[in-house]
């Protein structure tokens, strides 16, 4: 065969009697790539493929490549089939040693249809053990659109996952390229892309994909990469509540909308108990705006006394004055009389009446801001100023009394006084919105006119009890570290409070399902579960044999599951690093 020969090979010809098929060392000239095989530049060159070239150039080719017949086009009459990344390598061999004419490979021909070299090159390409979560996307997708969407199944079965798995993928491959890349990078896993499926606005799938990409890059090192729980709870806050609308859902089509997240839920196949959140918030607004639009005179104009409204994200706080008191005549036909609301159509008490218009005209008209009415005299005005003034000065004095009485008052407390339990409370609620939100429907303040309101927030505060007023704080704290903690910090509390992960973590049905069938065998040998009596006599009598690689993916998630082995305990060691 020639000292340049890329194989170690006896016989230049064998024949499979069994199929008719060929082995035989054919040169690298006769051979050409085929259509359906990955592009990726990625598998043709860096460190992975260098090694693969030295190990070939060291050992030689051990494993062929199967290549079937094709009409001869100059000098090429064989297509690969499988094995495309080990005949690049050979040609990057040759390329040393005279060129493609005179160095040979060994090749299983085999005749294969267009049809038939199409499953076994996909078939081939997603059980490659370097094959990265883009490629396997890819893959699923060119097989779907050459046999058809219900082929789904029977691809599944082939290659052991399911098929929600594999539709799922191809799902994401609809994101936008930068969010792709991403994930082939290892920037982002499946998990965040699957959350970015949710959304529908382009722009704001480029910014979160870009908040990802900078964590994951270094940026913002005190946080760390962005986890996938982080990112469905910032999406889940820029998506308002489907719980209650002041707009007709049915109406508005919501129930069956893709960016419902219950319908989102489904199509995911998400187990988690969550409040319905609308994805498109867009169109949330528009039906909220169109609501508002058609009810204003007759049902919300009788309320707030305003001739319209403007979101509160279309204004900033600087370009309108709250009215407070008595509307002045001047102002009751005035178009710039408006209400805020937010994006839901709820309003906080103090935008319920506001100016939009010339603020010299508001000051000009609301000049003696506590007047009786609008023909006060003279006498009557400055009346008001001198009780405006005075009110000005008891807050003022007020507030200095309690810089000095309150924290001493305070701290005199003994742990676990109602008051402190209470006190924190309060405090978590004013620090940010989105706690306040938390609290106040915990409290049962879910209607949108009581939402806001605060004196009944703090009537339902003061009536809690302590056990009440701790269990509310307790379940306070950790819904925040759930949502918002680094996974760091988690795990630190976690060992803090006594959860002991190498001991109570158990492999479970969610977790098998995102492994690979060569990942189950690895982690069956790793914790040496196979090696139980329970799991080897549940797999002679359901399969007659104890060879665990010649199971398919769902029998091996059973012998896990369902042969009676306790797998608490049993942890990867990737769950403890």
């Amino acid at each position: 065969m020639g000292k340049q020969s890329l194989i170690k090979l006896t016989a230049s010809r064998h024949t499979n009697s069994a199929g008719g098929d060929q082995l035989t060392a054919m040169a690298l000239s006769r051979i050409k790539p085929n259509p359906w095989n990955t592009k990726s530049r990625s598998r043709y060159c860096g460190r992975e493929f260098e090694e693969l070239v030295a190990s070939i150039e060291k050992k030689g080719l051990i494993q062929p490549v199967v290549v079937r017949p094709v009409e001869e086009t100059g000098g090429v009459d064989h297509e690969i089939v499988c094995g495309e990344r080990r005949f690049k390598a050979c040609l990057a061999i040759a390329g040393k040693n005279g060129g493609p004419a005179k160095n040979t490979i060994l090749s299983l021909v085999r005749r294969l249809t267009d049809d038939e070299a199409f499953d076994l090159t996909i078939i081939e390409n997603l059980q490659r053990q370097d094959l990265n979560p883009l490629e396997e996307a890819q893959s699923f997708k060119q097989f779907l659109q050459k046999r058809g969407d219900d082929a789904a199944a029977d691809l599944a079965d082939r290659i052991g996952v399911s098929e929600s798995y594999i539709r799922r993928r191809v799902a994401v491959l609809d994101l936008p390229q930068p969010a792709l890349k991403a994930w082939q990078r290892g920037q982002m896993t499946y998990g965040h892309l699957e959350q970015l499926r949710r959304l529908k606005d382009k722009k704001q799938i480029a910014r979160f994909v870009a908040q990802i990409v900078h964590r994951a890059s270094g940026g913002k090192s005190w946080e760390g990469a962005m986890t996938v729980r982080e990112l469905k709870h910032d999406i889940d806050m820029e998506s308002p509540s489907l719980k209650t609308t002041i707009f007709d859902q049915k109406k508005a089509g919501c129930r069956q909308c893709y960016s419902n997240s219950s319908v989102q839920k489904k199509l995911f196949a998400s187990d988690e108990d969550e409040d319905l959140k609308c994805l498109n918030p867009k169109c949330y607004k528009q039906q909220v705006n169109n609501h508002l639009l058609a009810h204003w005179e007759e049902e919300f104009k009788p309320q707030y006394g305003t001739n319209g409204f403007v979101f509160e994200s279309a204004i900033s706080w600087n370009d309108y004055e709250a009215i407070n008191g008595k509307i002045r005549a001047a102002c009751k036909k005035c178009p710039h009389l408006v209400t805020v609301v937010e994006m839901d159509g709820s309003v906080q008490s103090y935008r319920k009446r506001v100016c939009n218009g010339d603020k010299a005209c508001f000051k000009g008209v609301y000049r003696a801001k506590s007047s009786a009415s609008d023909d006060a005299d003279p006498q009557s005005t400055a009346q008001a100023k001198a009780e405006t003034r005075a009110a000005n000065h008891g807050t003022e004095f007020r507030e200095l009394f309690y810089a000095e009485a309150l924290p001493k008052k305070f701290m005199d407390l003994v742990s676990g006084h109602l008051a402190v339990l209470q006190a924190t409370v309060i405090a978590f609620s004013v620090i940010h919105w989105e706690v306040s939100n938390w609290i106040r429907e915990r409290l049962g303040m879910n209607e949108i006119e009581d939402h806001w309101n605060t004196d009944k927030f703090l009537e339902k505060v003061f009536a809690l009890n302590d056990e009440q007023a701790d269990k509310l704080l307790h379940e306070l704290a950790i819904d925040i570290v759930m949502k918002h903690a680094s996974p760091v910090i988690r795990r630190a509390l976690a060992d803090r409070i006594g959860i002991d992960l190498a001991a109570e973590w158990a492999i479970t049905e969610a977790y098998l399902k995102k492994k690979t069938i060569a990942e189950m065998l690895a982690m069956g040998k790793e914790l040496e579960i196979f090696e139980d009596d329970q799991v080897m006599t549940y797999t002679v009598a359901a399969h007659g044999h104890t060879n665990f690689h010649q199971l398919k993916k769902a029998e091996l998630m059973k012998v896990f599951l369902q042969s009676g082995i306790d797998l608490t305990g049993k942890v990867p060691a990737e769950i403890l690093t």
